[in-house]
Order: C-alpha cells, then sequence, then structure tokens
C-alpha cells in the first residue's frame, strides 16, 4: 500500500482537526479523512473516520462524490493540496473474535518516504493495530491490557502521519 497524506500549505486540514490520505493498493485508491484521535482507556483511542473512492490526484473535485470529498473540501476551500508525506506499507491481518466481539489485529511494517518522485525510504518501523469492527469496547480495552506487558510491545509515539512527516526536510 502507499499512503500519500495531504494538506493545503497552510495547514487547513490539520487546523481542522483532521487528516487526510489517499491510500493506493492495487489500481484502487481510496480517500480517509480522520478526525484527531482521542484518548479513551489506555492505548485505545476513538475517532471520526470517514472513506470514500478517489482518484490519485490533490484535486478533490476530481474524486467521486463521497462524505470524505465533502470534508476535505468543506475544510480547505479554494485552497490547493499538497503532498505533506508519503508512507508505504505492508499489511498482514487477523481477525480476533470473542463472543460478538470482532477486533482486525494488522501488523504494518512502515517505510517513510521522501517526496513525489523520492521513493528511497528515509525510515522504517513496524507497528501493531487493533481495531473494533464489532461488539464491545471493552474487549479492546482488555486486548490492549494483555498486549501492554508483552515484552518488546510499546505504544506508538504518534500517528504514521507525524511519524512519515518528521522525515521530510531532513
Amino acid at each position: 500500500m502507499l499512503d500519500i497524506y495531504l494538506d493545503t500549505a497552510t495547514g487547513r486540514l490539520a487546523a481542522a482537526g483532521l487528516a487526510t490520505r489517499i491510500r493506493s493498493e492495487m489500481g484502487r485508491h481510496v480517500v480517509t479523512v480522520k478526525s484527531v484521535t482521542v484518548p479513551v482507556v489506555g492505548a485505545v483511542h476513538r475517532r471520526l473516520e470517514v472513506e470514500g473512492p478517489a482518484l490519485p490526484t490533490l484535486v478533490p473535485d476530481t474524486w467521486p462524490v463521497s462524505d470524505a470529498r465533502i470534508l476535505v473540501q468543506a475544510a480547505i476551500g479554494q485552497e490547493p493540496l499538497t503532498v505533506i508525506a508519503r508512507l508505504r506499507q505492508q499489511r498482514r491481518t487477523l481477525l480476533v473474535r470473542r463472543g460478538d466481539t470482532v477486533i482486525e489485529l494488522s501488523l504494518d511494517d512502515l517505510e517513510a518516504l521522501g517526496l513525489p518522485g523520492d521513493d528511497t525510504p528515509l525510515g522504517t518501523r513496524t507497528e501493531l493495530e487493533g481495531e473494533l469492527l464489532a461488539g464491545d469496547a471493552a474487549d479492546l480495552a482488555r486486548l490492549g491490557e494483555a498486549l501492554a506487558v508483552v515484552p518488546g510491545l510499546a505504544p506508538a509515539s504518534g500517528s504514521k502521519l507525524e511519524w512519515a512527516r518528521s522525515f521530510i526536510g531532513r
């Protein structure tokens, strides 16, 4: 997967508390808009996440109409988008079930890339992430507590966007 993170030159999306990316995988492109995360319990966070179909362009008007496109357009007005970070990742997933609760665990091998035209990895890290797909959020919190005592695992410091962005301009 290749993730292209977008904002305006003046940071209008960030100022609105939003992060936006276009994820490209096997010829499919999806725009995702996420709000700033709000800690719930321990490493468990809650946030708005809206997705829609996209094209690999920096012009939202060219993307198919979706709630994600509408959110981006409302936040940026007429200001153009620019690439603020790029991230390549390989993801492996596993569904974990407990009663009515379904959690998707993903193990992501990440590579921070330079701006467009520079596909040289600038940094790497691996993340384990759990996403509640159905059921009780308390089960996700319990899973987080169980993982917290595994040697070598620690909560990520910052988002993938923040991490990838830290390499730009070095």
